[in-house]
């Protein structure tokens, strides 16, 4: 099995206090991962979990199975090892930079909210309650608790140093003495001397504190840059400190930092799990410069090995050049692009645009001609990709989603905003509001014979003017995030967050599609194959196959590790690629005459390879 896109860039870890087989990893735009091996191999726990750029993660110390996540969207619980989670609505951020359990106790927890809030909780994460009004307010950025006494805590802020409370957060005083930068973005405690404390700040590099925070002095000495991103300790307390520039650490009365071995920067996370001395975890990533992972290493920290299995940029979009099929374009999280020469089997990053592209479509009527919608608006290349140039005169400053060059036009183009629909009938020079359409988000569009389609937020609208005007079409109410005008199943499918719906009488009425697809599954792609006389559906979760125009449907998910899938693209060859939310790109080769045949077992790739599915019998 090749790995795809592999870039998980981890934002925080968790290792379980009391079982070093569980481990588990924020990434940014990607959710969790868990591990149940100690980091050897990853697996996505994302199910419930609506936010996906996770932040924090702290695991309860007696029980591997109950985590609690901090997110850029609030707090969310699990108590099923990940399995499933749910939102706290006590936690609701809006971002939650750090989360720590009492080491002595599953019941109380603490958290901190970037934009000026503390939050408690003595029920296991359920429930949180406000506390420490004065350090809450200087934007707190990290948590520590003293191992010996956990009524301390120690508060890092961006505004205003380190705060403590010796009666578990219910009052907290300023501990700056010395802290020559007050802009504290990690903190730790030694656990074999706990009146010692390290902080880490943004800008102006360690502090150590022998006096549980009374006075502080510049500990910088062997470190290479002044940032901190992580700090953490093991049992024999030797402390971790995590930077861009890589990862150091310090011995038990040591006077200096020193580099480990481990060559990769943008480090971001760093967390030791259980033992003596434990094994210690590092999580790196910043995109475009580092894709990210995470390693482990034991004993001497000398030698690192990396988990396989995260891939933590959503694939958003993945088109397929008309005219050379086995040209692939893949879009993901965080701007990064992918081509792929060969049918999607492997993967090499080429240079992106600049505005965080969502989603990409050649033009089936310009060879070389590619659009990309972003955050900022249009970019279009004309050598496949290759290069890219903004497109967007005209066009309100507003997320694009969906980009579609019309069929059978010279330079008509559509493109879905946070306010409806606009086209441009110049190749992007300039671009012009549309006529009767939505007023809204715009999720999808898609094109039909004499006709166009577009998704809102309330229901499916047509156009038979090339996109220049629009009709409300039925009355399905949204998010319609995908449409299919399939000359397959001679229907129109749309896929919404409550299931499949699709119309034989050209959009006038809707009807819920069964047939064997299971009911309420939230529908982000759809795509005909006819040279398989096949419609798939790509959800949350899984992939999904009709071969009789949508009236019955089977599961397509032999192995497909990642089943949130959010966007589908037949390439030549046959080969259906499906992009999943936490970033990796499966492939499901056809062959011709269909015959039973075995799981691939391919050796892991680099970095830009893609998952290989056995074709379906």
């Amino acid at each position: 099995m090749n790995t795809g896109p592999e870039a998980g860039v981890v934002n925080c870890i968790g290792p379980s206090p009391s079982d070093a087989s569980v481990v588990y990893v924020g990434i940014a735009n990607g959710g969790v991962y868990r591990s149940a091996d100690g980091g050897a191999t990853w697996s996505p726990a994302n199910t419930g979990l609506a936010e996906l750029n996770v932040l924090s993660l702290a695991v309860a110390p007696s029980d591997p199975q109950h985590v609690v996540a901090g997110t850029s969207a609030g707090g969310y619980r699990s108590i099923n090892g990940g399995s499933t989670w749910s939102a706290i609505t006590t936690l609701p951020g809006p971002t939650v930079v750090d989360v720590v359990f009492d080491p002595s106790s599953s019941q109380i927890a603490y958290a901190a909210g970037a934009e000026g809030a503390l939050w408690k909780s003595t029920d296991g994460g359920a429930t949180w309650s406000a506390i420490g009004a004065n350090a809450a307010g200087k934007r707190p950025q990290t948590l520590a608790i003293d191992p010996s006494h956990t009524a301390t805590i120690y508060v890092g802020t961006l505004d205003d140093g380190v705060y403590k409370s010796t009666d578990g957060g219910g009052m907290f005083t300023a501990q700056n003495s010395g802290l020559s930068n007050l802009h504290v973005s990690a903190l730790v405690v030694d656990p074999t001397a706990t009146s010692t404390v390290y902080a880490g700040t943004v800008n102006g590099g360690p502090f150590k504190s022998t006096d549980g925070g009374a006075s502080w002095s510049v500990f910088a000495f062997g470190v290479s840059g002044t940032d901190t991103a992580s700090l953490a300790a093991d049992s024999a307390g030797t402390i971790y400190l995590a930077n861009r520039s890589g990862t150091f650490h310090t011995a038990v009365g040591g006077l200096t930092w020193t580099a480990l071995r481990f060559s990769a920067t943008f480090v971001n996370a760093v967390a030791v799990g259980p033992g003596s001395p434990g094994r210690l975890f590092i999580g790196f990533g910043q995109l475009p410069f580092a894709v990210g992972g995470v390693f482990y290493s034991d004993g001497d920290r000398s030698s690192f090995v990396r988990g396989e299995g995260i891939h933590g940029v959503s694939i958003f979009s993945l088109a397929v050049d008309p005219f050379t099929p086995t040209d692939v374009l893949a879009i993901g999280g965080g701007g990064s692009t992918y081509l792929s020469k060969d049918s999607g089997l492997s993967w090499p990053p080429i240079t992106s645009p600049e505005s965080l592209p969502v989603s990409i479509a050649f033009d089936s009527d310009e060879q070389g001609v590619v659009y990309e919608g972003g955050a900022r608006g249009v970019n279009k290349s004309t050598d496949g990709g290759e290069t890219w140039n903004a497109a967007d005169a005209g066009m309100p400053a507003t997320v694009v989603r969906p980009v579609l060059p019309v069929p059978a036009t010279t330079g008509v183009v559509l493109a879905g905003t946070s306010v409806g629909v606009y086209r441009t009938a110049d190749g992007g020079l300039s671009w012009q509001a549309t006529a009767g359409g939505p007023a809204g988000i715009v999720w999808s569009l898609a094109p039909g014979s004499g006709r166009v389609w577009a998704g809102a937020d309330d229901g499916v609208y047509r156009s038979t003017d090339q996109g220049a005007s629009w009709a409300r079409s039925g009355s399905l109410t949204g998010p319609v995030r995908a449409l299919l005008d399939s000359s397959v199943a001679g229907r129109i499918f749309a896929g919404t967050d409550a299931g499949l719906f699709s119309s034989g009488d050209g959009g006038a009425t809707w009807t819920p599609v069964a047939g064997g697809l299971p009911g309420g599954l939230t529908i982000r792609a759809l795509v005909d194959d006819p040279t398989r006389g096949a419609v798939f559906v790509g959800a949350f979760p899984g992939v999904y196959e009709s071969v009789d125009g949508g009236s019955t449907w089977t599961a397509a998910t032999d192995g497909l590790t990642n089943p949130y899938i959010q966007t589908l693209a037949v390439a030549s060859g046959d080969a259906l690629l499906a992009g999943a939310q936490a970033g990796s790109v499966f492939r499901m080769a056809a062959i011709a005459p269909i015959v039973e045949r075995g799981a691939v077992d391919r050796a892991p790739s680099t970095e830009t390879g893609t998952h290989e599915i056995p074709p379906r019998p």
